[in-house]
């Protein structure tokens, strides 16, 4: 992967046989190296993902926390995970322990890309974790907004044919997330930012660590009519929990007097259908 220039998009090819579904979690805000990461309920997350068919997921930034000590004005003691807190090569331990849970039950990845925590740690310490994680993922890393284009091809044998095969498109746009909000979640803000483009069927969002769905419907004009589609915006939660048992740590959600945050990850299901003028059409639904 070249760090010189990185795509706002990537295309992730998937072959289907006409019946099938592939299944796709969105997350946001996973937080896997800190203490307050509920890593119980993401792993029994993902291992149930895994038993669906044709599953993979893409994270839309702040994997990590990464907090330091030279973070005065962030950093206090338990943002340190014990199990490196003093060790000089914290970072390489924690991006080990991050791939190592976001890994643990085979989970194909499509697109890691970076939130604000990784943003502030590359601003400060000109090392790009997003990348070092994407790399040991084997999958692209993405920007802080970009799209994810799933091309869903039909054929009888699960993969290349060697001809041109029928195919449809469902495209994924991201946002980190700048938006927050305790009544409407960051939902303004995100569909003030999805409106700008065009041609996406579900917007992804986070960095306010809930989680909430929206589906809409938008209008394509062609030849003279009018057609109906439907669009998703979902802010896609956290796994990081708000509150701690021990009332002696504040988190910085009770110091702000944020409510406690639900923990979900979306899922995707895609699959398309042949319509009477044999033309492939795509299908989609998202779940929280």
């Amino acid at each position: 992967m070249s760090l010189l220039s990185i795509p706002r998009g990537h295309v992730v090819n998937v072959y289907l046989k006409p019946g099938e579904v592939k299944h796709l979690t969105l997350t946001s805000d996973l937080h896997t190296e800190d203490p307050m990461c509920d890593l119980q309920g993401l792993s029994k997350m993902f291992e149930a993902r895994q038993k669906l068919a044709h599953h993979s997921a893409i994270s839309i930034g702040d994997l990590t926390t990464l907090i330091g000590h030279n973070d005065t004005a962030r950093f206090r003691p338990p943002v340190a995970n014990p199990l490196w807190a003093t060790k000089e090569a914290w970072v390489d331990e924690a991006i080990a322990y991050t791939v190592e849970h976001m890994t643990k039950h085979g989970t194909k990845w499509d697109m890691v890309s970076p939130g604000n925590h990784e943003d502030e740690w590359l601003k400060r310490h000109n090392t790009d974790v997003t990348t070092r994680i994407a790399d040991r993922l084997g999958c692209p890393r993405g920007g802080y907004s970009g799209f994810v284009d799933y091309r869903l091809i039909m054929s009888n044998t699960g993969g290349p044919s060697g001809k041109k095969d029928k195919h449809t498109r469902v495209r994924v746009l991201y946002h980190h997330g700048a938006w927050g909000g305790k009544a409407n979640k960051g939902y303004t803000g995100a569909r003030d930012f999805a409106n700008q483009r065009d041609d996406w069927q579900i917007f992804a969002y986070g960095h306010n660590h809930h989680c909430r769905l929206d589906p809409e419907t938008r209008i394509k004009m062609k030849n003279g009519k009018e057609n109906e589609y439907p669009v998703y915006l979902v802010n896609c939660s956290s796994w990081q929990k708000s509150y701690t048992e021990d009332a002696r740590v504040t988190t910085y959600a009770e110091r702000r007097g944020f409510p406690r945050a639900i923990r979900k990850a979306p899922l995707v299901r895609m699959w398309f259908e042949i319509d009477k003028n044999r033309v492939i059409q795509p299908h989609y639904t998202v779940e929280v």
